[in-house]
Parts: structure tokens; sequence; C-alpha cells
């Protein structure tokens, strides 16, 4: 699976000091692979949302795909931080984060660029009762 954001991208919006207070028990040597965890269960969870609409991989990445990860890794880090209370800041972008994803999913939402996995249809059914009157 090819990440579409990085270590250092997480490591910079944290800031270092930030991210050992959230990861206190994660010796140095371990922090890179535990925060390609948290970024690669991040970008899942993204990935179930934009699966509905778009092929994946992604052709390309967009800031905002890059935005939603980081937001997605950064409230799991709080989650599972020694206090486990979530900044407000962190929370809103993380609910916003999911609004934003439903709205992928369900076709208000698009990523330009990528290719598409349904074409919207804009159609009228008509119901005939009998089936008769329908020309059947």
């Amino acid at each position: 699976m090819n990440l579409y954001i990085s270590v250092e991208m997480l490591k910079e919006r944290l800031t270092e000091n930030k991210l050992f207070n959230l990861c206190p028990a994660v010796a140095d040597p371990q922090l890179n692979d535990f925060l390609l965890q948290v970024i690669s269960r991040a970008q899942s969870m993204a990935e179930s949302y934009i699966a509905q609409c778009c092929k994946l991989p992604l052709h390309q990445v967009s800031p905002l795909v890059q935005e939603w990860i980081l937001a997605l890794a950064e409230y799991e880090l709080c989650k599972r931080g020694p206090s486990s209370k979530v900044p407000e800041k962190i929370r809103t972008a993380y609910e916003d984060t999911l609004s934003q994803l439903r709205d992928l999913s369900e076709d208000r939402l698009v990523l330009p660029g990528e290719e598409l996995l349904r074409k919207k249809i804009n159609s009228s059914l008509e119901i005939c009762t009998p089936p008769d009157r329908c020309g059947f």
C-alpha cells in the first residue's frame, strides 16, 4: 500500500514535543514504525469512504486527501494518548473530516482528476399500473 502522507508530514503537523507527549511509551527507534501504523489505519479509514466513488489507488493525492488522513491520524494519536482527552480543535477537525468523507461517498463532493466508479444519471422513473398501459 502506498501511503498518501509521510511520517515526516505527521511529525511536522504534531511537533516533536506534542508527539513525545502523545507517545511516551514508544521508544524512539520504534516511533517511525508506530506512526506508519497510525497513518496506515487513518488511510484505510479514508479509503473506505473514497472507494465508494473513486477507483483506488488514487491517481493523484490532493492536499485535501492528505489533510483528511492527517486529521484522522492526529485524532487517533490523541485518543490513545496518556490522558485520552482529545482537544476540541482536533475533535472538530476529525468530525469535519468524517463529514466530508461521507459527502464524498454519497456523491456530494468530488475529487477532481479521479476516475469515478459510477456516473450520476438524471432520469425519471415512470410507474405504470397496470403494466399494459405502459406498452408492455
